[in-house]
């Protein structure tokens, strides 16, 4: 999967942030966030404003 995300020059993330990550979900997250850096483009969408995302998810290591 990383191998092939990696290729791609645009990857959407489309209505995050309205279910709370579990601690395997954040890590899986985080590790394809850090691998895009200097790769290709990320666009994360949310219907939730990101005012709201310290309500939603406690914890800022919640966010990604």
């Amino acid at each position: 999967l990383m191998a092939t995300l990696e290729r791609t020059r645009l990857l959407i993330i489309d209505d995050w942030g309205p279910e709370p990550l579990s601690a395997d979900q954040r890590r899986d997250l985080l590790e394809i966030v850090e691998d895009r850096y200097e790769k290709g483009s990320l666009l994360i969408t949310s219907q939730v404003p990101v005012t709201a995302w310290t309500t939603l998810h406690k914890s800022r290591s919640d966010w990604c």
